[in-house]
């Protein structure tokens, strides 16, 4: 959770510093990340309903198809500058304005253990896919409404032939297309907005997992 707030004192008439807090705010970003974890075989029957239907969000049919093996979640992250100035600039409209939507936005996963700070404009694992992966948004985030109205949802899907090492930190940029390089920060594509350092579980080709992320602000 990446808590931001301002403590504001004050003067008497007499100059002296007065103690008292004049306003105290807080923003709060809460992020959960929960991993569904399927096998192979139920990828296969999922990309064949796919075929039949039509659909192309493979995370959302394996999910309301199939019961994962496994499911992992962990709660938090560190919302990163870029986060933080990609907020304050959707907030007013300035040129550098595109959010996080179908076609530009992903998640990422490594294997990189090294503690996250808001300098981060990458995941820390080494190049390359044996050591990280990003993978598009399935479909477009979704957005609550009424008194969920500062909740969205993204869902990325990791097949069995990517992501496949120990999963130890994630985080969401814009990218375009899947790959294993994060995208720069730019006026039409977000750089890396957030990063957590935890331990999701060792993805192998046996597997395709189903990372959903959920945030929250308060």
């Amino acid at each position: 959770m990446t808590k931001l707030g301002s403590d504001v004192a004050s003067t008497t008439e007499e100059g002296a510093v007065s103690t008292a807090v004049l306003d105290r705010e807080f923003f709060q970003w809460r992020a959960h990340a929960r991993v569904d974890k399927f096998y192979a075989w139920q990828e296969a029957e999922a990309l064949l309903i796919m075929e039949e239907t039509g659909r192309s969000d493979l995370g959302n049919v394996l999910k309301e198809r199939f019961t994962p093996y496994e499911t992992v979640e962990s709660e938090g992250n560190l919302l990163t500058r870029l986060g933080k100035k990609r907020l304050i600039d959707r907030f007013v409209e300035t040129a550098s304005n595109v959010g996080i939507k179908t076609t530009t936005g992903r998640i990422g996963t490594g294997n990189s253990s090294t503690a996250a700070a808001d300098t981060d404009t990458d995941l820390i694992a080494a190049a390359g896919s044996a050591n990280r992966q990003f993978q598009m948004l399935d479909s477009a985030p979704t957005v609550g409404t009424g008194a969920s109205s500062g909740v969205g949802t993204f869902v990325s899907t990791f097949g069995t032939g990517v992501g496949n090492y120990a999963w130890q930190e994630w985080g969401i940029d814009g990218g375009t297309a899947a790959g294993t390089t994060v995208t720069a920060d730019t006026n039409t594509t977000p750089g890396l907005i957030n990063r957590k350092v935890t331990s999701l579980g060792t993805k192998t080709s046996a597997a395709s997992w189903v990372f959903t992320v959920t945030i929250t602000i308060t």
